[in-house]
Parts: C-alpha cells; sequence; structure tokens
C-alpha cells in the first residue's frame, strides 16, 4: 500500500482512475481465481496503460526555450536594421526565419537576451544618436528617417532611452564639443 502511495505521490499525472485501476490489478493478482482472471489482469493493465499515456505531460511544455541558429539570428537582425525606416513587422522578419511569431520572439529573446522590438528599438536610437551629431538635420528630419510616425512620438522614446529630450541631448552634446576641443591651458 505504501509504495503505491509512494507511486502516487511522485507522479502527478497518475489520476485517482489510474491509482484505482492499480489496486484492482493488485487485487486480482493477490487472489488465486479461477480461469480468465488473467484475461481481466491483461485488460486492466491494458487500461491502465492507456491511463497513463493519456495523463502523461506533453513533451512541448517540458522543451526549454532555444536559440536560434546562428545563420538566423544573423538574418534577423539585418531585416531588423534594413526595415528601421518603415518598422518591418515583427511577423514579416518571423516568417522570413520559417518561425511562427512566438516561436522566433522566443528564440530571439533566448539568443540576444531582449525580445526583437527592443533591440530594434535600441538599435534605432543608436542611429538617433548618431544623426543627431549632424546639426544640420532636423529633429524632425531624424524623426521621418527613422520611420517614426511624428516627432512627438520620437521625442517621448529618444526621452526614455537617454534621460532627456533630443534637443536637450543635442545641445548637452554640442556643449561637450565644443568644451573638448578648446585647447588645455597648463
Amino acid at each position: 500500500m505504501t509504495v503505491m502511495n509512494g507511486l502516487f505521490e511522485e507522479s502527478p499525472a497518475l489520476t485517482s482512475e489510474t491509482y484505482k485501476l492499480i489496486k484492482s490489478i493488485s487485487r486480482v493478482m493477490a487472489v488465486n481465481a479461477p480461469s480468465g482472471y488473467q484475461l481481466v489482469l491483461e485488460a486492466q493493465l491494458r487500461a491502465g496503460l492507456i491511463a497513463l499515456n493519456l495523463h502523461k505531460p506533453n513533451p512541448r511544455f517540458l522543451r526549454k526555450p532555444q536559440s536560434l541558429p546562428h545563420w538566423k539570428e544573423k538574418l534577423a537582425k539585418e531585416l531588423l536594421l534594413s526595415g528601421m525606416c518603415r518598422n518591418i513587422a515583427i511577423e514579416e522578419v518571423a516568417r522570413a526565419c520559417s518561425l511562427s511569431r512566438s516561436h522566433f520572439s522566443r528564440a530571439f529573446k533566448f539568443s540576444t537576451g531582449v525580445s526583437p522590438k527592443d533591440w530594434a528599438n535600441t538599435m534605432r536610437m543608436k542611429r538617433a544618436q548618431e544623426l543627431m551629431g549632424d546639426p544640420s538635420k532636423s529633429i524632425s528630419d531624424i524623426s521621418l528617417e527613422l520611420g517614426f510616425s511624428d516627432q512627438s512620438h520620437f521625442s517621448r522614446t529618444f526621452a526614455r532611452h537617454f534621460g532627456a529630450s533630443p534637443k536637450a541631448w543635442r545641445s548637452k552634446s554640442a556643449s561637450a564639443t565644443d568644451q573638448s576641443s578648446q585647447p588645455l591651458i597648463c
């Protein structure tokens, strides 16, 4: 009885139905029943095996997330970079990698440590930082070049990423450049 209880407790896949079948089989085995007990025992064993098979955990849910193969990660990053200006859809990148959107997103995050959307936004902000260094480009032009729907959206995203508005960041960056270009007086 304790073995049965131990087996039942250790295996959550065993339902009470399966437990009852196992007890029934053990009763049939304990009694030297007349003819036909072997058929009853075989039928109960088969029913038990079927029940165990029906209640086993789905291996799909037990799998750990896997990283993208190197070539798929490279392709995804290239597509995300090339689509930076037009806001490429994650579904489109996933399709190019022959994966579903959810599987691609999980694998990309497992490989890079960030979601595809976050990675693409980080790359957009790095590009914004480069473009902001050119004083001939207006903030509005930069926001359009990077595929933002309007300057306000760009400014909010930029401020969230760098902790300052594009205008404040540009003036701070310009003053830092001016100070570094002055000769040192000893």
